[in-house]
């Protein structure tokens, strides 16, 4: 067993707000920097985005994309989002999407 925390979550071993979930990845509220920001998390354990292969790495940001709009809906501001593509924590990179005001 693999002692990534971000395998952990994904694999429901830690009760964290999934917002969104399907075969390739888990979207989760991130409530540790502030209000207005989620994690998507890739399922497969790579510790690169590119590692994931080209059709990964759309269905990635397309999520992202969707994830942000509702994002800035729920924090009531201007659609400003960003996206952040994080180091791979424990070897498992993920995206972090804030919503900001303009």
């Amino acid at each position: 067993m693999t002692s990534c925390n971000l395998c952990h979550i994904v694999s429901r071993g830690l009760p964290l707000g999934r917002v969104y979930e399907d075969d390739l990845l888990v979207v989760l509220m991130d409530t540790s920097d502030g209000p207005a920001q989620m994690l998507v998390v890739p399922k497969l354990h790579e510790g690169s985005l590119e590692a994931l292969g080209a059709a990964a790495q759309h269905h990635l940001y397309k999520i992202s994309r969707r994830a942000g709009r509702s994002l800035h809906v729920a924090a009531g501001i201007a659609p400003d989002v960003r996206l952040q593509v994080l180091p791979a924590d424990e070897g498992h990179a993920h995206l972090k999407v804030l919503a900001a005001a303009s």
